[in-house]
């Protein structure tokens, strides 16, 4: 669903090679402006610089959302022909997110953090992989220290994770509950 609300100054070059149904777009497109939500998402202070290139986004933006700062930089694939999916590779930086405030239909764990750290998110959508190397970050109370790594990967048969580093605090009682584990 593309329903949303942006506000703020856009300034747009594109080309349209033919009518064609499914014929790509070329050109550039900047936006500055204080709100942007649209298909589920939302964020605040955003700056988004793109260039599209047939079905290729190079991208590069920053802006505030689900309590903290984010930035990205890399290009999203469009599919070519239906059924085919969105092809993700996008590096940079979060600061102080919560990852209960992000879009359901992300289905990520609602778990109270404050994460800090580089990422890089890469494939197609339905086998994304998310690595990480963290900043000192907290997890469901639990002190995640500078250098912490981890890796979220999505398949057809569900989720893995792995993370390598030190942990300090930790009250698994309260981290099952907000993986809605059963004790």
């Amino acid at each position: 669903d593309a329903a949303g609300v942006i506000t703020g100054h856009a300034r747009v070059n594109l080309r349209f090679p033919s009518a064609t149904a499914g014929v790509a777009l070329d050109g550039t497109a900047q936006f500055e402006g204080p709100v942007a939500h649209a298909y589920g998402y939302a964020a605040r202070d955003v700056v988004a610089n793109a260039r599209l290139d047939g079905r290729r986004i190079e991208l590069e933006a920053r802006a505030a959302a689900y309590g903290g700062q984010a930035t990205t930089r890399g290009f999203i694939q469009r599919p070519a022909r239906t059924g085919d999916q969105v092809v993700l590779s996008l590096a940079g930086r979060v600061a102080g997110i919560d990852l209960r405030q992000l879009p359901p239909e992300l289905a990520v764990p609602p778990l109270d953090t404050a994460i800090t750290g580089a990422y890089t998110v890469e494939g197609p959508v339905s086998h994304v992989r998310l690595t990480t190397t963290l900043e000192a970050s907290i997890v469901e109370g639990a002190q995640l220290t500078d250098g912490l790594t981890a890796e979220f990967q999505r398949a057809s048969e569900g989720y893995t994770f792995t993370a390598t580093g030190t942990i300090a605090d930790l009250d698994l009682p309260r981290l099952g509950e907000g993986l809605d584990l059963q004790a």
